[in-house]
């Protein structure tokens, strides 16, 4: 195969942008066109990370994806949009009417269409500027319960990967452990230790296991020079 040329899996490990979602970038909003081997497989120019990339700016600036498409032929780009009303607003909508139908049917499509992490961003800032209502600690249980449901089906999907191992470790609130956890295993073959391990626990681990990246929340005790806090590029720096 020419070097110039990605398979899906590659661009989607290269972009961080699951293979479901550039399946729907292109099935539906035609904004990828790749190649196609004899037997139907897809086949991309490395050209198209940058546009990948430029694609997931403008979602995270809340500019939908049919305005996308427009905007790749050369229009002008568009004012900002808070990302966390683009995307969100409409699913918070359906879970405080407690629309359980709905907000299933609505999460799928979001998670098919957006990049993973700018979804866990924007649903977390809604969590955590949760309104009152009739219906606000139900609704709120059904959110998350039902995004759960689908971070864990990523995390084990995304599992069966051939990646570089890494460590997740520290103290997280669960729901956003479960979407760094989602995120990350786009990237990682992911070993969670949980969220008691103190210093000495935690190096005994790391040796044990033999793997070169850990990702961090919160860790008692000094931490190791050579390892990393989880990067602010998720998106998730304030959490930590």
């Amino acid at each position: 195969m020419d070097s110039d040329l990605l398979k899906i899996g590659e661009l989607a490990e290269q972009s961080g942008v699951l293979p479901v979602t550039l399946r729907a970038w292109e099935r539906r909003y035609g904004l990828l066109k790749p190649q196609r081997t004899p037997k139907g497989h897809r086949l991309y120019p490395r050209s198209e990370l940058d546009k990948v990339a430029k694609i997931c700016r403008y979602l995270a600036m809340g500019v939908s994806l049919g305005e996308i498409k427009k905007l790749l032929a050369g229009l002008p780009e568009p004012v900002a949009t808070p990302l966390a009303d683009a995307l969100a607003t409409p699913i918070l909508a359906l879970a405080q009417s407690l629309n359980v139908r709905g907000l299933r049917q609505a999460l799928e499509q979001l998670l098919k269409e957006q990049p993973l992490e700018l979804v866990c961003s924007a649903l977390w800032q809604q969590l955590e500027q949760w309104p009152q209502g009739p219906f606000s600690e139900p609704a709120r249980g059904l959110l998350e319960g039902e995004l759960s449901l689908r971070l864990a089906a990523f995390s084990r999907l995304q599992q069966q990967q051939k990646r570089p191992a890494a460590v997740l470790a520290g103290q997280l609130p669960l729901l956003w452990r479960q979407m760094v956890a989602a995120v990350l295993s786009q990237r990682y073959q992911l070993i969670d230790l949980g969220d008691s391990l103190d210093d000495k626990a935690l190096r005994l681990a790391l040796a044990a296991l033999n793997v070169d990246l850990l990702f961090l929340g919160a860790i008692k005790g000094e931490l190791p020079a050579h390892h990393s806090v989880l990067p602010g590029a998720f998106a998730f720096q304030e959490a930590l």
